[in-house]
């Protein structure tokens, strides 16, 4: 199903992950009205790139980072660093999706603990300063017009809902543009497991500009 028009939902069941993604990414490029001009992106968090089509991979210009080494990426640096190993000020598009979730579920979960001791934090600050060097960190490889695109999923935490209105505050280098949800319709695995109910069905595409 393609879409065609501004949506602050979009249904999972009928809308691929992947269609999803690439539409915002076409929708809030920063230089669709020069389609002459290529776009430069840089996926923080790559992972297996499960979000990407095909298709965007020859259209944008595409950077990739994630701190597991065994993921294949262009770099694998901690991201709240990324802007001292690679050149600021020249990307237009950031992609942040965060495995900030339950990490001793993850075969890779070792890499991320010795860089962020998830597993170990007491309270939520250990997130939160995370995500702020995070922000400081992609907002300094951004250029002036940049963009960045979050994708964060609400969860439990200390019996309270946590997740995208915690981020909103957090990335305090941006402001925030606009929201689009994407509705899962089932529950996140890896929340079943630890017996802890997943607070939405549904993911946050947050759209940050550059302050």
């Amino acid at each position: 199903m393609e879409i065609k028009h501004p949506l602050s939902v979009i249904d999972g069941r009928k809308i691929p992950i992947k269609d999803a993604f690439s539409w915002i990414l076409h929708y809030f490029n920063p230089n669709k009205k020069t389609p002459e001009l290529m776009s430069y992106i840089i996926d923080c968090t790559c992972g297996q790139m499960i979000m990407w089509h095909k298709k965007d991979l020859g259209i944008f210009n595409i950077t990739t980072n994630d701190i597991n080494s065994n993921v294949k990426a262009d770099f694998h640096y901690n991201v709240t660093k990324l802007d001292k190993h690679i050149q600021n000020n020249v990307f237009d598009i950031g992609i942040y999706d965060p495995p900030y979730i339950n990490l001793k579920n993850r075969k890779d979960s070792e890499k991320y603990e010795k860089a962020f001791q998830y597993n170990q934090m007491k309270d939520i600050e250990q997130l939160e300063q995370v995500t702020r060097d995070s922000s400081l960190s992609i907002s300094n490889l951004l250029n002036k017009y940049g963009i960045l695109i979050a994708k964060i999923t609400d969860f439990h935490y200390n019996n309270r809902i946590r997740g995208h209105h915690d981020f909103i505050n957090w990335f305090k280098d941006f402001y925030l543009w606009d929201i689009v949800i994407y509705r899962f319709y089932k529950p996140i695995p890896n929340l079943n497991f630890y017996n802890k109910k997943c607070a939405k069905t549904h993911s946050y595409f947050l759209i940050f500009k550059k302050k």
